[in-house]
């Protein structure tokens, strides 16, 4: 039996950006614990986090993500966009 996993947009919700321009609590974001202001702390300490690991790396946040998923296994599909 095989399972599929897809994350929904990423890159498309300014996950990786420094600064999300969109921060209300939608009907859509209020189902969502992750992009909730009492969470938005942790959030950009893990965004910085990867901003300065890509930095490191002289890549952009989403193409070292798009690195890290093709380690992940023969099994993981990376759909960018």
């Amino acid at each position: 039996m095989a399972s599929v996993a897809t994350s929904f947009s990423p890159q498309n919700s300014a996950a990786s950006t420094k600064a999300p321009t969109n921060t209300s609590p939608t009907r859509v974001r209020r189902n969502y614990p992750r992009v909730l202001d009492k969470n938005s702390s942790k959030n950009r300490t893990i965004v910085k986090t990867l901003h300065n690991n890509a930095c490191e790396k002289r890549c952009t946040a989403e193409q070292l993500a798009l690195a890290w998923l093709l380690t992940q296994g023969d099994d993981v599909f990376p759909i960018p966009g």
